[in-house]
């Protein structure tokens, strides 16, 4: 099991590192050119890493092997919220974020129960060439639509300042946070399911929670009378209150009903923050600028399960869920330190003349 983290471990910091490089990439040479390769060598490399740990080979092998796989990992994420940026048209395009959200909760969800069903009937192996098959599938698709391949490429003098401005950091700092605490819920939902009795439910508290998000997406996902950093300060200021709530749960039952209160702001959020990124990108540099958006939430969620974890093992499931209480709190003063930087920024241009 150790091991099995470090190859881990190795392969997930390998994705955080390289993805902003990669989108890069695509901002500069086009979608096309850069996903398409990595549709083929992406699970090529997955394959070989698999090999080796039939093969019994040393860690340091596998090590690289993993590093070598997340160094390829193709962003499709990241261009496909570039596309809804520049080719949904701007009424519409908040729904289109809040499906997006909604449907990267849904992912995060599910994925681990495919992972198990597919290790229950064949080889744990065989999970990795599942997602390996889904990896290479899905980017060959993404890259033959229409919207990918004329997705526009500018040239370097027509390209955006290289640096981030200051209130996209507060949202980078946003997204770290709030990656936390859903972190913390993955390890507390097994945590109290453990402790009234049945470990195997925690997947219905998960559930709930994607449920409620799905139902807040779609239907906040309509509210168009504020702008994307209201929005997100808002569902954000929402989720650091109702994080409190796990914590009176008394049964199965509560605990499910609560999940579902508690994850009616999440997907809102995650919306509004890649609303609020696809307006304020730089020009030329919108898909690195997504892809920050992977870094921090990969980090994020890592840091949440590790630290809920810890909590868990001293403290039980109110030790876990505090993890997710304190992270709600603190990713809701960055999305508020947001609101203040981008009006502040706002308001530079007109208090220029006056100096």
């Amino acid at each position: 099991y150790a091991e099995a983290g470090t190859v881990v471990a190795a392969y997930t910091t390998a994705v955080a590192l390289t993805q902003p490089l990669v989108s890069r990439l695509i901002d500069r040479r086009g979608q096309r050119r850069i996903l398409l390769p990595r549709a083929f060598l992406y699970p090529l490399l997955l394959l070989g890493l698999v090999l080796l740990i039939h093969a019994r080979a040393p860690l340091a092998a596998t090590l690289v092997a993993a590093v070598l796989a997340g160094t390829q990992l193709p962003p499709v994420a990241s261009s496909l919220r570039v596309l809804l940026s520049t080719v949904i048209p701007a009424s519409m395009r908040h729904r289109a974020y809040a499906l997006d959200a909604v449907l990267a909760e849904s992912i995060w969800l599910t994925a681990p129960l495919v992972v198990t069903l597919v290790i229950a009937l064949g080889d744990p192996a065989a999970s990795v060439l599942v997602a390996a098959v889904s990896a290479a599938l899905g980017t060959i698709l993404f890259v033959s639509s229409d919207a990918s391949r004329s997705a526009p490429v500018l040239e370097a003098h027509e390209r955006g300042p290289r640096r981030i401005a200051q209130p996209l950091r507060w949202v980078f700092g946003f997204s770290t946070l709030f990656a936390v605490a859903w972190g913390g819920l993955e390890v507390s939902m097994p945590i109290f399911a453990e402790e009234h009795g049945n470990r195997d439910l925690a997947g219905i508290f998960l559930g709930c929670l994607a449920a409620g998000s799905l139902v807040g997406g779609l239907a906040l996902g309509t509210i168009r009378s504020a702008t994307p950093v209201a929005r997100m300060a808002g569902a954000s200021a929402a989720f650091a209150v109702l994080a409190v709530a796990p914590l009176l749960a008394d049964s199965m039952v509560s605990m499910a009903a609560l999940a579902f209160v508690v994850g009616i702001p999440m997907s809102t959020a995650l919306a509004s923050m890649f609303a609020l990124i696809g307006d304020s990108a730089s020009a030329g540099r919108e898909t690195e600028t997504f892809a920050w958006t992977t870094t921090t939430f990969a980090a994020g969620t890592a840091i949440g399960v590790q630290l809920g974890g810890f909590a868990g093992d001293a403290w039980g499931f109110s030790g876990s869920i505090v993890v997710t209480l304190g992270a709600s709190v603190l990713a809701s003063v960055a999305a508020g330190g947001a609101r203040r930087s981008f009006a502040r920024d706002a308001l530079l241009p007109a208090a220029a003349p006056c100096r």
